[in-house]
């Protein structure tokens, strides 16, 4: 089929096209929430036999790569991309919901997602926040995102997230996100003399905990610590990068609802920096050799305080951590893991035929 005929084929390579002999997998989400949405489509297009597409709501600005974006980051609606959004949502066989679904007039998501035509990812504080909120609609009720899954029997995934598992924890999968640590370059080491840079890209500063750590933070400087703080607002994702690529520790969260390490953190590790991060006993099972540093608010200044002050132990952890980045978040396995799955949402769990039944 001619590339310029097919919806899905938008964003596959030309040298693929011939090769793409599966599902029209439609991903969609509410924001292009850490750019995963779109990592998710460009590994399908790149790897697999499906084609994929991605439909997001509201931009913002981060700036990540992008497919479809309905609403821009100054809130102008656009009628075009909402149009060809509709035509996706038709054509697709296959539906990747990443935080919530969200409609738009001509999509009324309860009337097209089936319990073996969609998966749902969860991100974020989307489902800790507000699984006993309505959050979708049933025809005139609404519904909480728990008494979704409960009554349409939709799989799930999310990341290593105990708090999101109770009421409808029997229909979630667990994966670890994707991260291509072959794209950062690791960060620049302090010389002799200069000071350590500790820094912090809040996108919710309570939630973060940041509040706290700028308190730390300030204590160690008036301590006369060798340390320079680099806090990160509002800037777009490349630049948010290129500002910690110059830093030699970061600081994720100390949110103890969360219990576990995320985009920021696998980042920071990818960048050979120390992450620090609240990490609860149910995250440590699933990631025992993890090598984020556990903090909590106690514990906080005595940790930046040591790492700033023993570069050897520094540069250990740094190594671990991209080492830890390359193995366990490798955006082919994360990607085998995704395509298999959905085979099994589809036609439930199958003998394989042979390895790259599914890849390309």
């Amino acid at each position: 089929m001619a590339k310029n005929n097919h919806h899905f084929l938008k964003l596959v390579p030309d040298e693929l096209v011939k090769k793409k002999t599966g599902l029209n997998v439609l991903i969609h989400s509410d924001c292009n929430v850490a750019n995963m949405p779109m990592t998710l489509c460009r590994l399908i297009n790149k790897h697999t036999i499906h084609r994929a597409r991605c439909v997001i709501l509201n931009g913002d600005y981060l700036a990540y790569d992008r497919d479809i974006e309905i609403i821009s980051k100054d809130a102008i609606h656009n009628q075009k991309a909402m149009d060809e959004a509709s035509t996706l949502v038709r054509k697709a066989d296959f539906y990747h919901i990443m935080r919530v679904a969200m409609p738009w007039p001509g999509v009324e998501w309860s009337e097209i997602l089936k319990s073996d035509n969609c998966v749902f990812q969860y991100w974020g504080s989307i489902i800790r926040l507000n699984k006993n909120r309505p959050m979708m609609k049933l025809g005139d009720k609404e519904i909480t995102l728990k008494e979704f899954h409960e009554l349409f029997k939709i799989k799930a995934i999310n990341y290593a997230d105990y708090s999101m598992l109770e009421g409808a924890g029997e229909m979630f999968y667990h994966l670890a996100f994707p991260h291509d640590v072959s794209q950062m370059v690791p960060c620049r080491e302090a010389k002799p003399g200069e000071k350590v840079k500790v820094c912090h890209a809040p996108t919710n500063r309570e939630i973060k905990g940041t509040d706290t750590f700028l308190a730390v933070m300030d204590r160690l400087i008036k301590k006369g610590v060798a340390v320079e703080l680099k806090l990160i607002e509002r800037e777009s994702h490349t630049e948010c990068m290129r500002i910690k690529q110059g830093c030699q520790i970061c600081f994720d969260s100390l949110n103890p609802e969360q219990g576990l390490y995320g985009s920021t953190s696998v980042e920071a590790m990818a960048q050979a920096q120390v992450a620090l991060c609240c990490i609860n006993s149910f995250t440590k099972s699933a990631f025992p050799d993890c090598p984020v540093v556990p903090v909590v608010p106690q514990t906080l200044e005595e940790v930046i305080r040591y790492y700033v002050e023993n570069p050897e132990a520094r540069q250990s952890v740094g190594r671990a951590g991209r080492e830890y980045v390359e193995r366990v978040h490798s955006p082919l396995r994360y990607i085998t893991q995704m395509v298999y799955l959905y085979q099994t949402i589809i036609n439930g769990t199958t003998n394989i035929r042979h390895d790259d039944e599914v890849m390309i």
